[in-house]
């Protein structure tokens, strides 16, 4: 017997897809690139784990290759220094490939995140 015998909630289910690292020492943009299904959707987060010095250092998608069979079409995000956020987290659908960047302007920085299926 079921305390809640009426209640149907759906609850998405996040299956761990993979990891990443990355560090920068001095002036640097390090890069890493991301192969996916395009027919699966994806949780993408991110967050600087190390920063020393005060200086400047961001983590982001800095691109995404949608598509999928003859065609793949590739696009750069456009790197808005006004808009940038601590940490790193977006949904990604219709995806075949992502490059996470983490630039830097001095210092000692590390970036890590972990990438999830929806």
């Amino acid at each position: 017997m079921s305390f809640f015998p009426s209640l149907s909630i759906k609850i998405p289910f996040m299956r761990y897809y993979c990891r990443y690292w990355l560090s920068a020492l001095s002036s640097l943009s390090v890069s890493h690139g991301i192969n996916l299904n395009p027919d699966k959707r994806y949780l993408v987060t991110g967050t600087l784990t190390l920063k020393n010095g005060s200086n400047y250092a961001h983590v982001y998608i800095s691109e995404r290759c949608t598509g999928g069979g003859d065609v793949i079409l590739c696009g750069i995000y456009d790197e808005n220094t006004s808009d940038i956020r601590r940490n790193l987290t977006e949904v990604i659908t219709n995806g075949v490939s992502i490059t996470i960047t983490l630039k830097t302007n001095g210092g000692d920085h590390r970036a890590e995140g972990v990438i999830y299926e929806l």
